[in-house]
């Protein structure tokens, strides 16, 4: 529902207010819950009344005005004001959000609701008209569904399996019973290949997709085959080779595959079937038949956008902090003078990055963890920093490691558990376009 001129400008003067002139902190308001910046898909730069009122005309356009201040809200979650404000004019906000799979089912029901108007002319041509859109999308969603069972295939490897295949790797010349579950091993590692070898055989015919892909799932088989090999002649020095070359895929290419899912997300052009509905809707409201499943379906797409695009910046920003993270990590286990210099640097990008990152949900638990940690490893080890580290200096950055490793996993299987659910929308819609399909012929 849109808002009126009256609540518009509550909302403006509360941006005003609680905001600085120059936008620097509602930026991260706007990337850390949109999914963008202020400044590069909402306002220009200017004076500041001027970029609150250009972002708040967006927002509404794009229907994630609610989303906007749900992070307003938690950035500020100690004034009462703006809580009342907000809980004035998005009493929503109060409410649980609803789960993803129920957004995606509501989007699915309302592409139903298309299909079920296509004998309306104007909707027929409409659909016609997004065709090429909503083909793109039905395409991005199948390279989603492929990148992520890849994804999965070499998760499930990495987390079940990679440690009880090293283990009876190293025993097979001396333990009966390590071949024997070797072979069972051998068997999930099997399936997951065929199941790998499925999905990167169904990736678009370029270099950057299938070919890429392909190198290292055949690499996987020739792998297994190896172990497999080296498990009937019982040669545990092969088997333990076997293993290492195994670990150097479940090590590098699981990241590069969520670079590509993050990268598939983003550019999908879900936002376009939310304007295809929305014209779909005002073309047929003679046709009060299926209505409420269009308003519903728009209303779930324009809670979904953010959320995705939302969670794909927090990913992005935590990758981020991860890539620092392990370099200081690496830098601090040496604690030479000359590591020490480049740990110090490291170290400031590091926690500013993560300060500021949990400067977008301050009350979070994660968030004051994490501000604690920084700040305990900053006691123990004050800057500029020199040797030696002291034991303590080097179990509090133990602790905040595992505390930024812990948030980046729940961020990661967030992200991973929305992309699932948004690859459901690829049979409806598929459906749709090919029942406009048979109309034209």
């Amino acid at each position: 529902m849109s808002l009126t001129s009256e609540q518009l400008e509550e909302l403006s003067g509360l941006l005003i207010q609680q905001f600085d002139d120059e936008g620097k902190e509602l930026d991260k308001v706007v990337k850390y819950n949109l999914g963008s910046g202020l400044f590069v898909d909402y306002a220009g730069h200017g004076k500041f009344r001027n970029v609150v009122d250009e972002l708040l005309k967006k927002t509404e356009q794009k229907g994630s005005t609610v989303k906007l201040f749900e992070g307003v809200m938690r950035v500020r979650p100690d004034n009462p004001e703006v809580k009342a404000i907000i809980a004035r004019n998005f009493p929503q906000i109060l409410l649980t959000a609803p789960e993803t799979a129920k957004q995606v089912a509501d989007v699915a029901i309302g592409v139903k609701a298309v299909r079920a108007r296509l004998g309306i002319a104007a909707v027929h041509d409409l659909v016609v008209t997004s065709r090429n859109d909503l083909e793109r999308l039905v395409g991005d969603l199948d390279l989603l569904a492929r990148y992520k069972k890849l994804h999965d295939c070499l998760h499930t490897l990495q987390i079940q399996f990679l440690r009880l295949i090293d283990n009876a790797a190293r025993k097979l010349e001396t333990d009966p019973s390590a071949s024997d579950a070797l072979v069972v091993y051998l068997d999930q590692l099997q399936i997951q290949s065929i199941d790998a070898r499925e999905a990167a055989e169904g990736l678009p015919d370029s270099p950057g997709e299938r070919d890429e892909q392909m190198g290292w799932v055949l690499k996987l088989i020739s792998i297994i085959n190896g172990l497999s090999t080296a498990v009937m002649k019982r040669d545990g020095q092969a088997a333990i080779a076997s293993v290492y070359k195994l670990k150097t895929i479940l090590r590098g290419q699981p990241s590069h595959l969520d670079e590509l899912i993050l990268i598939t997300a983003r550019r999908t052009p879900i936002a376009r079937l939310v304007e295809t509905l929305q014209k779909v809707a005002e073309a047929s409201k003679g046709d009060d038949g299926h209505s409420s499943d269009l308003t519903n379906g728009i209303a779930a797409l324009q809670r979904f956008i953010p959320d995705q695009m939302g969670l794909v910046a927090q990913h992005s920003e935590w990758q981020r902090v991860a890539d620092f993270l392990w370099q200081a990590e690496e830098l601090l286990y040496q604690a030479s003078p000359e590591s020490l210099e480049g740990f110090q640097y490291v170290w400031q990008d590091l926690s500013s990055k993560v300060r500021e990152i949990a400067a977008s949900d301050p009350v979070a638990d994660w968030a004051i963890a994490l501000n604690q940690h920084a700040a305990d490893f900053e006691t123990a080890f004050p800057l500029p920093a020199k040797p030696p580290v002291s034991d303590a200096a080097r179990l509090h950055f133990k602790y905040f490691l595992s505390e930024v490793t812990t948030r980046f996993y729940k961020v990661d299987k967030a992200l991973h558990a929305q992309c699932n659910e948004m690859i459901k929308l690829g049979q409806p819609l598929q459906r749709l376009l090919e029942e406009v399909s048979d109309d034209s012929h």
